[in-house]
């Protein structure tokens, strides 16, 4: 028993409080439930004898467990329905919000993400998910000067969370204030060498710079970190002539920040 009770402990200890709560946690650990449910009914069953009384509590289980997993099934199998109990969920923070909002993005549903993320927002004010995920929304409608602010906001509450930074880094090329966008991907260049893919971004705003020579260096590095990457050869071949293809290089900077 202690070889299934130690690493669910060590899950437990480790898992901490997700983006969305503790009160969320069972989509991590409930599955180890079944194991421990298993193992529960094959110690019941080695102590009953009789065929007879074994198969009789084989039926109770089956319907009990169909009692309560068929219901949830049936529930969970609309969105609809699925999405107005998650909205019902108590989770706090304007994290409830934020999550209908990223899913609403997820599906295409842009105005209707808007509205939830808001609702987030003012729930709570310093969510820096809901500020992330309203960016989103705003370079998916074309409002790029909104979006750099929404994660500036995100990249200023949680200054750990690169993914907040590469967003901002996308929105200021898009509008072209590049010395801050360079500041901000040398930053992340230099905080973590190791990663290709920072480098490649600080090269394309090198490139966009007109410092195309140091582009050429900031690629290069990227090829020598991931030399399986077919792009990172393009970019130097697109850096070594007279300037950047835009059209190619809005798609390497989507690419390279997640957008």
């Amino acid at each position: 028993m202690w070889v299934l009770v130690i690493p669910y402990l060590v899950v437990v200890a480790v898992a901490g409080d997700s983006n969305l709560g503790y009160a969320r946690n069972w989509d991590l650990l409930a599955p180890t439930g079944f194991v421990f449910t298993v193992a529960g009914l094959y110690f019941l069953l080695e102590r009953i004898q009789e065929p007879r009384v074994r198969s009789l509590a084989l039926v109770i289980v089956v319907a009990v467990s169909l009692f309560h997993t068929a219901p949830w099934i049936a529930l969970n199998a609309s969105e609809a329905r699925g999405v107005a109990r998650f909205a019902t969920l108590p989770l706090g923070g304007g994290r409830t919000e934020s999550t209908l909002g990223c899913w609403d993005f997820r599906q295409g549903r842009y105005a209707e993400a808007e509205k939830w993320l808001n609702r987030s927002l003012r729930s709570n004010a310093a969510n820096p998910r809901a500020y992330y995920w309203i960016g989103r929304v705003f370079v998916a409608t074309g409002r790029i000067d909104q979006a750099a602010t929404a994660f500036e906001r995100a990249r200023e509450l949680r200054p750990d969370v690169v993914s907040f930074r590469l967003a901002w880094i996308n929105t200021l090329v898009r509008l072209r204030l590049l010395a801050p966008a360079l500041q901000e991907a040398m930053y992340l260049a230099t905080s973590d060498p190791s990663q290709p893919r920072r480098w490649a971004l600080l090269g394309l705003i090198l490139l966009e710079s007109g410092r195309s020579q140091n582009a050429v260096e900031a690629f290069q590095r990227a090829r020598v970190l991931d030399p399986g990457e077919q792009s990172y050869e393009r970019l130097i071949a697109m850096a070594r002539r007279a300037g950047p293809d835009l059209g190619i290089m809005t798609r390497d900077l989507d690419a390279l920040t997640g957008l």
